[in-house]
């Protein structure tokens, strides 16, 4: 039996936030920008896979654990700040639960799950705010 070919969880996720938020959100990415290009490009959605433990069943299923991460200005910046950021990340969660039962670019999201809400994280610059949160992706092989 051949080995199944999982996509890439993270390429997923940001191709179809990058879809499904309109104008709200220009930058989404697995990479943050340069330090020269980061503030003109907030707010930012920032996506990464985390460690996921392995499935019962491998063949079947990619147990995809993501961090998200909404970066916006700080309200010293003079922009929305704290409730921005929360805000954002709500709203970024509601569209990955849209996720569910959906197909991006051959690979089914067979479950979304979340782990944690969306939560104010710490940032070392004064002028940005991140908020975020946790998820689990069940995703179905290529076939």
């Amino acid at each position: 039996m051949q080995a199944p070919v999982f996509g890439d969880a993270e390429l997923v996720l940001i191709t179809w936030l990058r879809d499904h938020l309109g104008g709200q959100v220009e930058h989404v990415c697995s990479e943050l920008p340069g330090p020269d290009e980061y503030a003109g490009l907030l707010p930012i959605v920032h996506v990464t896979r985390l460690p996921s433990p392995p499935m019962a069943n491998p063949y079947a299923l990619d147990r995809a654990r993501m961090a998200v991460t909404v970066h916006v200005p700080s309200q010293a910046a003079g922009d929305p700040g704290r409730p921005g950021a929360t805000a954002l990340a709500s709203t970024v969660g509601a569209a990955v639960q849209t996720m569910r039962g959906r197909t991006v670019d051959g690979i089914t999201v067979s479950t979304v799950r979340d782990q944690t809400g969306p939560e104010i994280q710490g940032s070392d610059n004064e002028d940005v705010v991140t908020a975020g949160f946790t998820c689990v992706l069940l995703l179905r092989p290529q076939t």
